[in-house]
């Protein structure tokens, strides 16, 4: 018996050391996808309008699949110090290709007085509002944002959320310009994957209701694509040694 467990203590450590050596699976080399809206700033986001942004011909190559998913927002601000927030959507489609806008305050409300979320409203019987009834809706995320050479984190006194963050990025009037980028979660990943498999087309489109005037120049939607990780053939044998032992083990307490 001591023999036996002499033995089986070499192949487990033999196994263990495989496996320090191997590591993980590979990963697979990725590729990245890019997309802009025109014009690319969306209008410098008015607060007085709901926006979505139509992607079509999203094609992800064959054999890969979505890795990762952000959009970035490159030296955004917000135009005064008054409370604030962007609402960003994931929706499965548009009623229009493109950027399309829809009003959703007087054009004479300077600042903005009311903070909510267009696309958590009912547009029952509206036939400007932007997106079909029943259209698959996934929320990303929502935030403030300060004001030119205001802090960063706090927009104004609100923490900056899960998912984003961001980066110095030029000046402006002397003052300091940040991109901020927001990566998606699994979820998201797995919500945009849905919504191009789901589409002739390919198609998605970003909600976006800003509940101020942010500035900026220019937005992105960045997809990563890639093949899964597959595991390598000396992981492979890792497993198989590591399912002798067991087997090994099994007999020889079914003969003791």
């Amino acid at each position: 018996m001591a023999a036996w467990k002499n033995g089986a203590n070499r192949l487990a450590g033999a196994a263990l050391a495989l496996g320090v050596l191997l590591g993980l699976p590979a990963a697979a080399s990725a590729g990245v996808l890019t997309y802009t809206p025109s014009p690319a700033d969306m209008y410098d986001l008015d607060h007085h309008y709901t926006y979505t942004w139509k992607i079509s011909n999203i094609n992800v190559p064959v054999g890969e699949q979505i890795l990762g998913a952000s959009l970035t927002f490159t030296k955004l601000y917000n135009w005064d110090t008054n409370p604030n927030m962007l609402f960003i959507h994931l929706l499965d489609n548009a009623k229009n290709s493109g950027v399309r806008s829809y009003q959703d305050a007087p054009l004479n409300q300077s600042p903005v007085t009311t903070i909510s979320d267009e696309f958590t409203e009912s547009h029952v019987g509206d036939s400007s509002w932007l997106v079909n009834a029943g259209t698959a809706d996934t929320f990303l995320t929502a935030r403030s944002f300060a004001a030119l050479g205001g802090n960063p984190v706090l927009a104004p006194g609100q923490a900056n959320p899960p998912g984003w963050s961001f980066v110095a990025d030029g000046t402006r009037s002397g003052q300091q310009l940040y991109t901020y980028t927001y990566t998606f979660t699994d979820a998201q990943e797995s919500a945009l994957a849905t919504y191009i498999g789901n589409s002739a087309g390919k198609n998605i489109a970003i909600g976006l209701d800003p509940d101020c005037h942010f500035y900026n120049d220019g937005i992105k939607l960045s997809i990563i694509t890639g093949a899964a990780p597959v595991p390598e053939p000396a992981l492979l044998l890792l497993l198989g040694v590591g399912g002798a032992l067991i087997a090994r083990r099994r007999y020889a307490r079914a003969q003791a």
